[in-house]
């Protein structure tokens, strides 16, 4: 988070239950992937232990935040 601080003016804060509705949740699932944008809620952002590399985490806070990859 402090990398992703570092080189953008987004900033994620800690989840306070009865404030933030909508919150990343992140956790060591299946894979690295984050849903492209805002959904509302609980959005899942996967990140095993292959993905603990700070590109790969930045390109998911990109999906989540609503960038999808250059090609698309």
């Amino acid at each position: 988070m402090r990398k992703f601080h570092d080189i953008s003016c987004v900033r994620f804060v800690p989840r306070v239950h009865n404030q933030h509705n909508d919150y990343l949740y992140i956790m060591p699932h299946d894979g690295c992937y984050s849903l492209v944008g805002r959904a509302g809620g609980r959005q899942l952002v996967s990140l095993e232990a292959d993905c603990i590399q700070s590109g790969t985490i930045i390109h998911e806070l990109m999906h989540a935040i609503g960038f999808f990859h250059e090609q698309s």
